[in-house]
């Protein structure tokens, strides 16, 4: 009985030890994705209003209230709602 109980205390450390190192490697992972990409979020600048037409191009289509609404910005500043 007492051999029984040994053998079961040890099966036990060792899953409570591979369980932490589990846990371990799981954290290093997060701090490592965390260390790579909160640098490439970087905010960006905002632009400027005379360059509009030319970095401001392409189309969005949303919901505004109720309504669903679309606009296009052309590269000649011009636009359609």
């Amino acid at each position: 009985m007492v051999e029984n109980t040994k053998i079961k205390n040890r099966t036990n450390d060792k899953l409570e030890k591979d369980s932490r190192i589990k846990m371990q490697r799981c954290m290093l992972a997060m701090l490592l994705a965390l260390f790579f990409l909160v640098p490439s979020c970087e905010r960006s600048k905002p632009v400027v209003e005379a360059d509009y037409a030319a970095k401001i191009v392409g189309g969005w289509v949303g919901t505004v209230g109720d309504m669903k609404e679309s606009i296009t910005f052309r590269a000649d500043g011009g636009f359609v709602a």
